[in-house]
């Protein structure tokens, strides 16, 4: 479980801890974790359900499960956070969180305007939107997806993308969001949330609702993106929910908001059965034997395993999970869920994995083994392990930390200046005196290079 707890004394609520402690609680996160976070954040992957002035909820789509929830608050001089991931430390689902309630605190513009009709929303659409997004839809939808895919700037695309369905029509307003999905993934960016306002809009304008949602369900069953949120229950009248339930729709997308899975509908699929295990209230045993039949019809999908062992499901099933799916990831999720014999039983099985993931796993468990590993391992993924972990490794990472931000120095890509900074006030943590060692022999090596020069006068403020 991702935790983060840290002593904040004299604010009065969460507004004034992130605006006068923001750099604390960054120093709290890991490099690699803060990445990951604003990864998060920038596409969407993160949402606010509830903000309030001392704590706040979110839910972010999961791995192991269908969505996990995170918990910020401020309470006695300290801010705590939790989030329901299989992380130990602050993960990057917090990390997110409190950037939305850093840099926007509330909903956003977008979901108030989907909750217009088109009239209302055509009315005011432009009024509210920011001159770049304005610019956009005055362009054309079409045009600014070119304009991504020639340049990379996603965030237009992600910004108008809730307002496809009041331009286009259905069918037209559908193929937009399939291409825009394609090229999220394309540039291996996780699913926005926008795209599920965008598929909901096209829903809600639309006469024939079951066939455009049949059409929906095939579009996303053939693509790989995430989007944990997405229901249209709420769209549809009760019979439009059973009729496209008896046509191929799973319910996890029919499912009104907060509503619970019926008995009837429990083994439409894996993932609709775990959620329904997770929101209901039976003995332990029941969820247990529910669990392991799902498994049984579904086979290994890994998020219903792991629930099935944490209410006491029989450690076996952990073995054939590994040994189907060989990942670091799901062989360090495993840990605390089984005895400590199968646990071991389970490290037996590393040898089944890559020497990739083999040493994702000892960064996780043992970093400071890593560097046992050169040799054995593509010496670039071995490095940025090494980086990322070299707070944990300690002065054992001190040469190559060295070694990289002299590689960023000596080049001319001055947009990575930003990360031999964080590089360097990692190795300020390990090592003052060869922090003030490595900032003076740049000083007086690059003495040229302005924005390198700017990076380093900062690091010292």
């Amino acid at each position: 479980m991702g935790f983060l707890n840290l002593n904040l004394p004299g604010r009065k609520d969460l507004k004034e801890v992130l605006e006068k402690d923001w750099e604390k609680i960054e120093g709290a996160f890991s490099s690699f974790v803060k990445r990951k976070g604003e990864k998060y954040f920038f596409s969407g992957k993160v949402i606010a359900t509830d903000i309030t002035k001392r704590d706040a909820r979110f839910r972010s789509s999961g791995q192991f499960a269908k969505f996990y929830s995170i918990n910020v608050v401020y309470d006695r001089d300290s801010l705590l956070s939790m989030c329901t991931c299989p992380s130990d430390p602050p993960c990057k689902h917090i990390y997110a969180s409190l950037l939305i309630l850093k840099r926007k605190g509330g909903p956003e513009v977008r979901e108030i305007l989907m909750r217009l009709n088109r009239e209302e929303l055509m009315e005011i659409l432009l009024d509210h939107l920011s001159d770049e997004a304005k610019r956009s839809l005055i362009e054309g939808p079409w045009n600014t997806l070119r304009e991504a895919q020639r340049h990379g700037d996603f965030q237009p695309l992600i910004d108008i993308l809730p307002f496809v369905p009041v331009i286009y029509e259905s069918f037209e307003a559908q193929l937009f969001v399939e291409r825009a999905i394609d090229f999220f993934m394309e540039m291996n960016i996780p699913c926005p949330h926008t795209v599920s306002l965008a598929l909901k809009g096209i829903v809600r304008r639309k006469e024939d609702r079951v066939h455009t949602l049949l059409r929906i369900h095939e579009m996303l069953a053939s693509r790989e993106c995430d989007l944990p949120d997405l229901t249209f229950g709420d769209l549809l009248t009760e019979e439009e929910r059973k009729q496209a339930y008896t046509e191929g729709v799973p319910y996890d997308l029919l499912r009104a908001e907060g509503e619970a899975v019926p008995e009837d509908f429990l083994f439409s699929s894996a993932d609709a059965c775990l959620d329904h295990l997770l929101n209901i209230s039976t003995p332990e045993e029941r969820v247990r034997e529910l669990a392991k039949e799902c498994i049984e019809r579904f086979g290994l999908f890994p998020p219903l395993v792991l629930f099935y062992l944490q209410v006491g499901g029989e450690p076996k099933m952990a073995l054939k999970l590994i040994a189907s799916r060989p990942k670091a990831s799901m062989l360090l999720a495993l840990r605390g869920l089984v005895p400590e014999d199968t646990f071991r039983e389970l490290e037996k099985l590393l040898k089944v994995l890559s020497r990739e993931e083999y040493a994702l796993y000892v960064a996780e468990s043992s970093p400071e083994d890593l560097l046992k590993l050169k040799g054995e391992v593509d010496e670039e993924v071995l490095k940025g392990l090494v980086l990322n972990n070299a707070d944990r490794l300690g002065e054992a990472a001190l040469p190559l930390l060295k070694e990289e931000i002299l590689k960023i120095a000596s080049g001319k890509r001055w947009k990575l200046y930003p990360k031999a900074a964080e590089l360097l006030k990692t190795m300020r943590k390990i090592s003052p005196d060869e922090y003030k060692e490595t900032l003076y022999y740049l000083k007086d090596r690059f003495p040229n290079r302005r924005r390198l020069m700017e990076v380093l006068e900062k690091l010292e403020n």
